[in-house]
């Protein structure tokens, strides 16, 4: 399971009291640039990939300024698209 959320690049201290949370932090988390997705340049695009209970989690805590974005398909297959190019010219700079 995903989700993506936006957050205004001024509430950095947000991402980081996630990112150091016991339960969020060992979850899969990706942020961008939102202006490279289509979003506003003042703001980050943040996914998060885990279990239901990882977003539960993220309810209880209430991060101020964490938007969820809805319809954000496009944008999670962006990014992925860009992981995965990224790995696999990681491969072949090292022979694998």
């Amino acid at each position: 399971m995903y989700k993506i959320f936006s957050l205004k690049k001024d509430k950095r201290k947000t991402l980081d009291s996630l990112l150091a949370d016991d339960i969020v932090g060992r979850q899969t988390i990706i942020y961008k640039n939102a202006e490279n997705y289509g979003g506003k340049d003042d703001s980050l695009f943040i996914l998060i990939e885990g279990l239901p209970d990882v977003f539960s989690r993220i309810a209880e805590l209430k991060p101020e300024g964490l938007d969820e974005v809805k319809n954000s398909e496009g944008i999670y297959k962006q990014i992925k698209n860009e992981e995965d190019e990224a790995e696999s010219g990681m491969g072949f700079m090292f022979g694998q």
